[in-house]
């Protein structure tokens, strides 16, 4: 085992523009076409606004339906600011009254003056347009509002999402606005954040009041307030002196979830400090999920040591616990919620911001999600938030998915059945991930199946009864992608447990199948199991914290791109699925925590920890040793690379840059160099489609990992002519930086992109072939990152 090396240093290219580009579609006819959209238009700018500059003038939001992807560049020409889009919408906000005039005219133009004429002022643009509509109550409300209205009783308690404002003044007006109508039917105000970017008012209102706010125009969205999803869990038998538990690692776990048993055994002197947001809040007794989370995030899994009976515990991580969560009195006493007083978002960010700032936490582990799936068209107030404080504060947040639920007897809304459909049901729109797991600058973390045989606590097990996954095949309740941008999210798995089929129902607490963790009853009984990718989550976090450990000036995309490079698509994992699906339900695969803090003999990992300008591109000369190349072996190349760009809601282009990864040999520097910078958007050149590029053999595909702000690429050369050591012993890794137009208008400087890469030379046929000491003869660079003694 040794040290990561520490890549040659990056040459920097000149700056570079990036756009987009739109094609054409079959044309309509501009009189009756264009008066239809001026009617359209007519109702959303029904009401005299004033200009705001760095918000949503509510009485100005309206969407449009059209034929194709309206492109970024040709809505900005317009002066239409995107907000974002649903399956069957656009949404836009036109800015000011000037716009409004313009577009209106525009409309005119084109419905008057082009009558038989194909050349209709703006007639490329016009026709691909179905219609414009004003943004109406139907646009506020959600999934789980809808469902809680027929199914739970009133009064119900509900977030009012309120459009981003440009000031505090207007903020301030608006909250103003919903409280008056809440009013009027009775329902009071319980909780409020009246931030400009993140305005949400929290009540218990009837049916009447919320009405009354769904036609509200300052509204933005009416959600229920976020309500994890956990599936209930049986207990496992075992005792303290089963298990041999040693001092904790010097590190940090922040977590946020429901109190912990701080009694438990195997906690004692790991829990350095524990808190409650909001602090004066009247708590209820905790539940059991704090806990078995806690476990997890402090040793990474049981499962081991308990297989081989008096086994040894890896060394448990430091936990910081901020209890942000308690027991929602259905019943279940794993089901819970946030508690009603604030909104959500605020209760995090003033959880992570505390434990950052007094302890120096910097990895957090979040087993927190919504019951119903990310649907769009913006991210909610709340992933925003931590994508922005993962960005800020330079933090690992790891996130879980989130649990699709099922019914008792096994089937979906949609008539299909658990086991029999597995796993087609597994990217259905009731299976995509729930809020925050949709974030950005995240490792958000989907569920894997423990065991292939469900058991009683006894041991006994039924031929009758079959857990629905199995071993290394994605948990039947792990929610799937894609996020809000990236088509490859989840971003990794990790064990969660499974569900298991006794024939006439689900039973979701067999201990055959579940994950074992710690009993906040533990006078009782030590363990306890679960299911839930409330339990894979944590694990990953433990594995941040170990490399952070290992690493500890390394950044958090370091952190993100070392645990990526180490992760694998187990055995099974690939049934029945394709590349596209496997990526979005399991994303990279586990990651391996011996990968992940050492490089081998032979298996050599080399890091970048560095910053790239905007709208410019980097290449990263790769040693390349002629061992590696030559031959026939079992080997693979992998790319890992991650980085933190800033976000905004309100945009449809959710992130402010994107980082594309290039892989190029045979090739001079001098050449590539030559090559890369003529690449003008305006007027790009051909670039090499011979063996010189190696784009097409990275997988997955460029255009699947492009939205990921954590990428990993890999390409496993079978042939011996795959790789050849005529192709110089240096490989180029190029990365392209282009920003959002948005982004360039940012109170904070966004000139430069942190990132980091992580690239992986495994030979797994060859171990006398000494990658690690080839390799680091040829960069001859001393690692700037180094281990903590």
């Amino acid at each position: 085992m040794a040290e990561h090396l520490e890549l040659p240093e990056p040459v920097a290219l000149p700056d570079r523009r990036s756009g987009n580009a739109f094609g054409s579609t079959e044309r309509r006819d501009p009189v009756s076409h264009g008066g239809a959209l001026r009617d359209g238009l007519d109702q959303a700018l029904a009401a005299p606004v004033r200009r705001v500059v760095d918000g949503v003038d509510p009485r100005r939001v309206f969407k449009i339906r059209s034929s194709t992807r309206l492109a970024d560049a040709e809505l900005r020409a317009r002066d239409l600011q995107l907000l974002g889009d649903t399956d069957g919408w656009t949404y836009f906000v036109v800015p000011d009254e000037a716009s409004a005039t313009e577009l209106y005219r525009a409309i005119g133009a084109y419905a008057d003056d082009g009558v038989g004429d194909a050349s209709a002022p703006l007639a490329s643009f016009f026709e691909r347009i179905d219609r414009i509509e004003p943004y109406g109550p139907d646009d506020r409300t959600t999934a789980s509002l809808d469902a809680a209205r027929t199914s739970r009783p009133w009064p119900l308690l509900v977030d009012i999402v309120v459009w981003p404002s440009p000031d505090q003044a207007e903020a301030t007006r608006r909250v103003s606005d919903v409280q008056r109508a809440l009013e009027q039917y009775g329902a009071a105000l319980q909780g409020s954040d009246t931030r400009p970017q993140s305005t949400v008012v929290r009540t218990s209102c009837g049916e009447a009041a919320l009405e009354a706010v769904l036609s509200l125009m300052v509204v933005e969205k009416v959600r229920l307030p976020l309500a994890p999803l956990l599936e209930p869990s049986s207990w496992l038998m075992a005792q303290a002196g089963d298990l041999v538990s040693h001092p904790p690692i010097d590190v940090s776990v922040g977590v946020l979830d429901d109190g912990v048993a701080f009694g438990h055994p195997l906690l004692s002197g790991v829990v350095v400090a524990s808190y409650e947001f909001p602090e004066n809040h009247a708590w209820e007794a905790i539940g059991p999920h704090g806990t078995m989370v806690a476990g997890l995030a402090a040793y990474g899994g049981f499962e081991e040591a308990l297989a081989v009976g008096g086994g040894e515990l890896p060394r448990p991580v430091r936990l910081v616990v901020a209890r942000v969560l308690e027991p929602d009195g259905s019943g279940n006493p794993l089901s819970t919620h946030l508690p009603s007083g604030q909104p959500d978002h605020e209760v995090v960010e003033t959880a992570i911001r505390y434990l950052h700032i007094e302890h120096g936490v910097r990895i957090f582990n979040l087993s927190i999600t919504d019951r119903f799936p990310y649907s769009g068209p913006h991210a909610s107030v709340l992933t925003e938030t931590i994508d922005r404080l993962a960005r800020e504060l330079d933090l690992v947040v790891v996130v879980a998915a989130g649990n699709r639920p099922f019914t008792l007897d096994g089937t979906t809304s949609d008539g299909a059945h658990t086991l029999d459909d597995y796993p087609s049901y597994l990217h259905d729109d009731e299976a995509r991930l729930a809020e925050p797991a949709a974030a950005a600058n995240v490792i958000t973390v989907g569920s894997l199946g423990l065991s292939d045989a469900p058991v009683t606590a006894s041991g006994v097990s039924y031929v009758d009864r079959h857990v629905v996954a199995g071993r290394n095949r994605p948990s039947p309740f792990s929610r799937t992608g894609p996020g809000v941008v990236a088509q490859v999210k989840p971003d990794m798995a990790h064990y969660g447990g499974d569900l298991v089929w006794t024939g006439t129902n689900l039973n979701s607490q067999d201990p055959g199948a579940s994950c074992v963790s710690l009993n906040i009853d533990h006078q009782d009984r030590l363990l306890r199991v679960a299911s839930g990718t409330s339990f894979a989550a944590p694990r990953v976090a433990n594995l941040a914290a170990r490399v952070h450990a290992r690493y500890p000036q390394a950044s958090a995309n370091l952190v993100r791109a070392l645990l990526a490079v180490a992760t694998h698509h187990p055995d099974g994992a690939l049934t029945g699925m394709g590349e596209a699906d496997l990526f979005r339900t399991v994303g990279s695969g586990v990651p391996r925590h011996d990968h992940a803090v050492d490089s081998f003999t032979n298996r050599v990992v080399m890091v970048s920890d560095s910053e790239i300008s905007c709208d410019t591109a980097l290449i990263h000369p790769v040693p390349m040793p002629e061992a590696f190349a030559r031959g026939r072996a079992d080997r693979s190349i992998s790319i890992a690379m991650a980085y933190d760009p800033p976000v905004r809601r309100q945009r449809r282009e959710y992130l402010g840059g994107r980082i594309k990864v290039d892989l190029y040999r045979n090739i001079e520097l001098a050449e590539l160099q030559v090559l890369m910078s003529r690449q003008d958007p305006d007027d790009p050149q051909a670039l090499p489609r011979d063996r010189r590029r190696i784009q097409n053999q990275l997988r997955p595909t460029g255009t699947l990992a492009l939205g990921s702000t954590l990428q990993v690429r890999r390409w496993t050369p079978k042939a011996a002519a795959s790789l050849n050591p005529d192709d110089g012993d240096t490989y180029y890794l190029v990365l392209t930086h282009a920003r959002e137009a948005w982004a360039e208008r940012l109170p904070e400087d966004y000139t430069r992109q942190r990132y980091a890469l992580a690239i992986e030379l495994w030979d797994r046929e060859r171990p006398e072939v000494d990658l690690y000491n080839l390799v680091q003869n040829q960069v001859r660079v001393p690692a700037r990152v180094r281990f903590r003694a």
